[in-house]
């Protein structure tokens, strides 16, 4: 088990919010920023937070070591000049975003340098969520033996998801449900376009965050299980249809674009989705299920 301190690398948005979670159950904690004036830096600081004035000074000051920082040029930036001897035997645990390849190419490195573990971690939550039950992070690259070791000083963030030994392994979900996410984010911002057209003095009109709440948000939530039910086609390799099939999908569609252009709403975030359906449809798929477009965007 860890001695109850841990020291926190990178002091942004989230990097304190993660600072703040270790202090409140009583970790002494220890933090480096790049920038000292920071309002991330101050906050933690006056909630008991020990600055380090150099990376080998926070490195030093305890065994498990957490890495939040912009991408991992800066943790590559901020480590160069470090002796290896600051590495050895420490735990470091990456929390700073990136890909499988960069998170693989990291443990390389690190282990290279004498740690004695590395994982890498996706954090799927904001900074304000950290702590609360909304937030989970996913973390792999060593065995459970090793996460057991981590996971009661860390629990403070949130639920901790355990993937396994690959590096890789959590940067790829994290990229996964952002991919989703993003989605989301992309149909959401074509439809407050939308609804933005309506002229001014229709009489009709409400406000569009009150459509949002009102008809997007429940019309979305009843479609949530239906995500469910496309992966479990897929996992099964079934591309049969059902009643929302491709061809009813790309009519759908087809409409929403002839509606962004009528309406003068560019409609770049929709139209990839419909070059989907349109060249499944000339494939004669029109039967398919959306689950078959998967194998659309499998390159290997």
């Amino acid at each position: 088990m860890y001695e109850q301190q841990i020291t926190v690398l990178g002091l942004g948005a989230m990097g304190s919010a993660l600072a703040l979670s270790f202090l409140k159950v009583s970790l002494k904690t220890h933090v480096w920023n790049r920038t000292v004036d920071r309002p991330g830096v101050r906050k933690v600081v006056e909630h008991g937070g020990k600055f380090k004035e150099t990376i080998a000074s926070a490195l030093e000051a305890s065994s498990l070591i957490v890495i939040c920082l912009y991408d991992y040029y800066s943790i590559y930036a901020a480590l160069a000049n470090t002796f290896e001897q600051a590495f050895r035997s420490k735990t470091i645990v990456n929390l700073t975003n990136g890909t499988p390849s960069e998170a693989r190419a990291m443990s390389s490195w690190m282990h290279g340098r004498g740690v004695s573990h590395y994982f890498d971690g996706g954090i799927m939550n904001t900074p304000e969520q950290v702590g609360t039950p909304y937030a989970f992070a996913f973390i792999s690259g060593e065995d459970e033996k090793a996460f057991d070791k981590i996971s009661r000083p860390l629990n403070s963030i949130g639920r901790l998801d355990y993937l396994g030994l690959e590096p890789g392994a959590a940067g790829l979900y994290d990229s996964a449900l952002l991919a989703g996410m993003y989605g989301l984010f992309g149909g959401t911002l074509s439809a407050i376009a939308l609804l933005r057209s309506q002229p001014s003095n229709d009489s009709s009109k409400a406000p569009t965050s009150k459509v949002v709440a009102d008809k997007l948000i429940p019309m979305l939530q009843a479609l949530l299980p239906s995500l469910v039910e496309t992966a479990e086609y897929f996992d099964k390799q079934d591309w049969r249809g059902h009643t929302a099939n491709i061809g009813i999908q790309e009519g759908g569609l087809r409409n929403v674009l002839a509606t962004c252009q009528a309406e003068e709403v560019d409609s770049r975030l929709l139209r990839a989705h419909h070059e989907l359906l349109v060249r499944a449809l000339m494939e004669g798929r029109e039967m398919e299920g959306m689950a078959g477009l998967v194998r659309d965007l499998v390159k290997k």
